[in-house]
C-alpha cells in the first residue's frame, strides 16, 4: 500500500526495525500492520496525515494497553520471601 511504501521509504532507513521482505510477504499481526501504517501516515508529513497518525496512534495504544492488562496475572503473594 501507499502507507507501507511511505514507511519503508522514509522511516525504515533511519529505524530499520523490520525485515522488509518478510513483512511484505507475510501475514502480520494487525497491531504491527497498524503501527507501520501509522508511521507511514506520519512521515507523509501533511497536517491531515499527521492528524490521522495521531488518531491511529492513540487507538493503537489503547489496544496494546488492553492486551498488556489481559496478559498480566495477579501476583501470588504466597510465593514472596523476605530477604
Amino acid at each position: 500500500t501507499e502507507l507501507e511504501a511511505s514507511y519503508f521509504l522514509h522511516f525504515h532507513p533511519h529505524w530499520p526495525l523490520l525485515h522488509k521482505k518478510t513483512f511484505l510477504q507475510s501475514e502480520n499481526p494487525p497491531e504491527l500492520t497498524s503501527a507501520v501504517l501509522t508511521a507511514g501516515l506520519w512521515v507523509l508529513g501533511t497536517p491531515e496525515t499527521r492528524d490521522k497518525a495521531r488518531f491511529y496512534h492513540d487507538a493503537l495504544l489503547k489496544v496494546l494497553d488492553a492486551q498488556l492488562v489481559s496478559f498480566a496475572t495477579p501476583m501470588d503473594h504466597g510465593t514472596l520471601t523476605s530477604f
